[in-house]
């Protein structure tokens, strides 16, 4: 279960940066 959550999380910020990324390059 802590495996999970852990790969849950890594994917959480993996989504979160590559948004942020995205739209740093939209300006």
């Amino acid at each position: 279960m802590t495996v999970f959550m852990s790969f849950l999380g890594i994917i959480s910020v993996l989504g979160f940066v590559a948004i942020y990324m995205s739209a740093k390059c939209d300006e």
